[in-house]
Parts: C-alpha cells; structure tokens; sequence
C-alpha cells in the first residue's frame, strides 16, 4: 500500500483514555488516516489529565493526550444529537474502522450500533473497548488499571509473599490491551478485505490481563495449586541505583557465578527455591554486599554476559540517552504548536520499507473544515452554524 502498510485505510477514533487511542495512533503510525471524534469544548479525556506544559493545566498540552493521539485528525462532534449522529454515519460510510470505547450499549442507544452502521457500511470493523466486555454479568461494571489487574489475577502474582499485592506503575495493563485492541482490529479488517463482511470486536480489557498470566491458569489446572507470590525476581540497590535480578531455580548457578560465589550453588540455604526464600534476608544481604561496589551499567552488562536475565531500573532520563534507542531511532523529537518540540516514544515495531512516520496530536478540532467541507461536502457557513448549535 501507498504511504504506509494501512496507506489509504481511514479510521474514526471515538474511544478515550489509553486502550483505543493508543491502538489508533499504531494505526496512523502505520499510515492510516485516524480521525478523532471529540466532544465539543472539551475534547477527549486525556486533554485534562496531567503533566501538563509547566504545569498549567491546558487541554492543547496535556503529555498523556499528546503521546497517545499522535499523527491524528481531530474534529468535534457532539454524536448525542441528531445531526451529530447523522454526520458519524456519513464518516461511516466512507470508513474502514470505528474505534469506540464507551459504556456497553451506549453506542445502541443512540442509534448508533453496529446493526444500524454495519448496514451503512457492510465492511466495517467496529471495535468496542470497554473493562469487562460486552456481555455478561460484568459487562456494566466500572473498571480502571487497578481494577483490572485485580479482577485479572495479575496483582495476586505481584509482590512479596509476606505483603500485600502490589500493582506495576503507569497504566501497563491499559498498553496490553491496546496492543490486544490493535491486532483484534486489524485481523478483522483483513478478514473485511477479502470477504467484503465486517465485523464487530468486542474487547476486555480484563480478560486480556488474563491471558498474561497464562502459565498460573495451566498450573492450576493441572494441579489444583495455586500460585502465589514469591522472590523468583527481585530489585537491589547498587552503587547508582537499583538492579534487577532474576533468581529462578534454572539460572541459580549463573547468579552464583556472577557473584564470584560458587559455593552457593550447592549449598543448601540457598540451593532451591524453599531455601531461598526462607533465608531471603541472608542472601538478599549477600547480593547487596556485591552489588553496592557497581554501578547498575556494571552489574547489568556483567550479568547479561552471562546469559543472566537482568535489568537496572532505568529512569527517565536513562531511557533518552540509551544507545539500544538511539540506534534504533525509538524516541523522536516532535513539534507542536502549543508546546514546542518535545520527545517521545516511537512505534514499538519496525517493518522494513514502510517507516513510522512521527507526526504531532492534533489541536481541538483542528480539522473540522478539512474533514466536513473538504471530504462531506458542508461549507464553512454550515460548519458556522453546526459550531453555534454546539454540534461541533
């Protein structure tokens, strides 16, 4: 295809947050034209969540809006009314994908739902992204991070056995279901190119967590025993920072030999799992006394010489300055009206021959005349007159 591998696909984006606005922007990375459908006046969620350009709250420089909307077209559309709606079903038309991410059944009850859509257009993919899906007894609770690493059993694995559940930073679990979202997506787009048939995606966010833990499910399976937490990997200081490192069964000789310490391997404090853990403060102070003389650089490429999975914890700054990004071109500088240049991450894959373009988030409806006039036929006096009636 032309200008990306999904050159020539158009896609409208009504979904908010982090799951479907993260899986667009791969879209447009990709090459896809991705329309952003926002409220009007207020815009998408993320325009009011933090960090925020020298921390003034401002709906053109929220980061997390900026990063996940990248290389979007955005309008307003107020898609409760009745001219809104009809405006949507003209974008349909003439649309490959609909991304949406609102409350189960609120898509029907505005007239809205597949069945009306899917007739507008019979090769649409419509993608709904919501916690628990949309069936079940589940279906309209609320969900968020937190909530769907609990439900998902994920923050059951995550922590010391001796303390409460503890859950990863950020919004990692709501990444997972973007790339879910992505690849559920695109499989029914293709499906729809050579059928000529679309489909309607129904996507957990919950259930997605659910499969990251895949090997819990099978043990208890075939055991009845359930998994619990443990120190299979752990975190140490070091000279500069902090280090991970893993501490399972198989590898326990390669953490010996890393710690110039092979009389370890063998010895039974230490040499099996139970052991391990019962004198978790020993070796723990062990470890600590090693890695207090490096530095995370130090330990981190000393163990990997050794086929031993390790990690120092990377800050922020870390991360820009990485040679493993910078040879791969990862983290680009973007320009934006609002706020300047500023870095962010890239794609999170390469495919040869067709490079990610890295273009900036759109303004608050930035494109309306370039979306209802140029594509829909409407003059800049309808749109006048859509954007007074508070329908744009």
């Amino acid at each position: 295809m032309e200008n990306g591998l999904l050159g020539g696909v158009k896609v409208l984006d009504l979904s908010e947050d982090v799951p479907g606005p993260y899986a667009t922007k791969l879209m447009a990375y990709m090459g896809a034209e991705v329309i952003k459908i926002e409220t009007p006046r207020v815009g998408d969620v993320s325009r009011r969540a933090s960090p925020f350009l020298n921390d003034i709250p401002n709906p053109e420089t929220s980061g997390s809006f900026l990063y996940l909307n990248g290389g979007k077209k955005s309008i307003t559309l107020d898609i409760s009314t009745t001219t809104g709606a009809s405006i949507l079903k003209e974008l349909v038309k003439n649309s490959q994908i609909l991304v949406e991410s609102f409350h189960p059944e609120t898509m029907e009850n505005l007239g809205l739902g597949y069945d009306v859509l899917g007739k507008l257009n019979p090769g649409l993919v419509l993608t709904s992204v919501t916690h628990f899906g949309q069936t079940g007894p589940y279906s309209h609770y609320k969900g968020g991070e937190l909530v769907d690493f609990a439900i998902g059993g994920n923050l059951n694995l995550m922590g010391l056995p001796d303390r409460e559940p503890i859950k990863f930073g950020g919004n990692s679990g709501q990444y997972m279901g973007s790339v879910a979202c992505l690849g559920g997506t695109l499989v029914a787009f293709y499906s729809a190119e050579g059928t000529g048939i679309g489909q309607h995606v129904d996507l957990s966010l919950q259930e997605t967590l659910i499969c990251c833990h895949i090997q819990d499910l099978c043990n208890y399976e075939y055991t009845g025993s359930v998994q619990t937490r443990g120190h299979g990997s752990m975190i140490y200081p070091c000279k500069d920072g902090f280090v991970g490192l893993t501490l399972q069964q198989h590898l326990w000789p390669r953490v010996c030999t890393l710690l110039n310490m092979p009389e370890l391997e063998n010895d039974p404090q230490f040499s099996s799992f139970q052991g391990r853990r019962e004198n978790a403060d020993l070796l723990d102070a062990i470890i600590i006394g090693w890695m207090i003389e490096r530095t995370k650089e130090e330990v981190y490429h000393e163990a990997q010489a050794l086929n031993l999975p390790s990690g120092y914890v990377a800050t922020v700054e870390d991360i820009i300055k990485s040679p493993q990004h910078e040879s791969r071109e990862f983290i680009a500088s973007i320009d934006h009206p609002e706020t300047g240049p500023l870095q962010y991450p890239g794609a999170p894959f390469k495919v040869p021959g067709y490079p990610a373009e890295h273009k900036r988030a759109p303004l608050l409806g930035e494109h309306n005349i370039e979306i209802l006039c140029g594509q829909l036929g409407y003059t800049k006096s309808d749109v006048v007159m859509l954007r007074g009636a508070g329908i744009i």
